[in-house]
């Protein structure tokens, strides 16, 4: 979110020198720069999970269950950049519209709707997986709808 805030003045004045090639350019090094970090966040989350969970609890059984939740929860972080330096380049170009559907597509018609599905069909396993198959969901969503803006701006 940092980092996405922190391109949303970059993003919308270029967008309104009407530059759109630099935006695309800082879009792309800002979605690689977030999902790397992210990546070495879920890397080091992942190996340490149980003795992260350690902390809280010496029961074994809840430590594996929450190394199992805590990293596939991590699972989401290669996405959420993504997703975030779109919401932050709509506003930026003054289409908070955008931002908002986003947002609300994410959270009311994907990420409920697909957490009592895959409660349902694969129980607890279904319902920890929602988060992520939601996030990449959105990732592909929001960045292809970022694009399309920008390249109808351009003709």
């Amino acid at each position: 979110m940092g980092f996405a805030a922190g391109t949303q003045p970059i993003m919308g004045y270029n967008y309104g020198a009407k530059n759109y090639r630099r935006m695309i350019d800082v879009l792309k090094a800002g979605v690689m720069v977030c999902s790397g970090t992210e990546l070495c966040i879920m890397a080091v989350y992942g190996v340490f999970a149980p003795q992260l969970i350690g902390i809280f609890t010496d029961s074994a059984e809840v430590i594996a269950t929450g190394s199992r939740v805590l990293r596939t929860i991590m699972c989401i972080l290669p996405f959420v950049g993504a997703v975030s330096m779109s919401r932050m380049s709509f506003q930026a170009m003054g289409k908070p519209q955008f931002a908002f559907a986003i947002t609300l597509v994410r959270q009311l018609f994907l990420y409920v709707p697909l957490l009592l599905i895959l409660n349902r069909v694969f129980g607890f396993g279904g319902m920890i997986w929602a988060q992520p198959v939601t996030e990449f969901i959105m990732m592909t969503v929001s960045l292809t709808l970022l694009y399309r803006v920008i390249k109808v701006q351009e003709t």
